[in-house]
């Protein structure tokens, strides 16, 4: 893997925390918590990988998602790409978690 991709990985960890941390603040029923920040990230994670999983599954039917987009900018597509994937996927599974959590608090007080 080597240093440059170390860094690469640490920079898009680093991106999704930031990520999160704007999330969490903006959205009223979401709590900046430590454990939401975890969970944010860990669902960019999977939502990264998903969007990775998807782009594979399209080349084997010929198909990118990459197909239409010149040359000189696919770096900022990925990147859009990328990020993007991590919202979807970190914001879904930190609303999942409030959703499941807060029916089980509020069932457990009654």
């Amino acid at each position: 893997m080597g240093v440059i991709g170390l860094f690469f990985i640490l920079l898009y960890l680093f991106g999704v925390a930031i990520l999160a941390l704007l999330v969490l603040w903006l959205v009223p029923s979401f709590r900046v918590t430590i454990s939401n920040g975890f969970v944010f990230v860990a669902g960019g994670i999977g939502g990264t990988i998903g969007l990775i999983l998807a782009n594979m599954v399209l080349r084997t039917f010929e198909l990118s998602l990459f197909s239409y987009i010149p040359v000189s900018k696919k770096g900022e597509a990925t990147t859009i790409l990328v990020f993007g994937s991590a919202l979807i996927g970190g914001t879904a599974l930190v609303w999942l978690k409030v959703r499941l959590l807060g029916r089980r608090r509020h069932r457990d007080r009654n």
